[in-house]
């Protein structure tokens, strides 16, 4: 009996594990696909959104809410910003290729 536990016991254990390692390794790529994904936007900004593209800049990208976070510079770039949002989208996603974005969050940039 007991040495029937300790195999159900280890079988569920090494279950835990495997299971753990995937969901890990998981979140591990997503993280990579997103950095990467901030990476591409980060370079082709500018170029994506004109004027607005050099007073704002992308900054963390949330791939479970699929939100991309937008630091603006002072002088009403944050409400520029949150004005053309519903234009600004779909010109980031047909970039990527794919609706990788559904929101922004606009935020001042602390550092100006």
């Amino acid at each position: 009996m007991r040495q029937m536990l300790q195999e159900v016991i280890g079988r569920g254990w090494e279950d835990w594990l495997a299971k753990r390692l995937a969901v890990e390794q998981d979140s591990a790529a997503d993280a990579d696909a997103s950095s990467a994904m901030l990476g591409k936007l980060q370079k082709r900004w500018a170029e994506l959104l004109g004027p607005v593209g050099e007073y704002t800049t992308p900054v963390g990208y949330d791939s479970h809410d699929l939100v991309l976070e937008v630091e603006c510079q002072p002088g009403g770039w944050s409400l520029q910003m949150k004005l053309l949002a519903d234009q600004v989208i779909p010109i980031l996603n047909s970039d990527l290729g794919f609706d990788a974005i559904q929101r922004l969050s606009i935020t001042p940039d602390p550092d100006r």
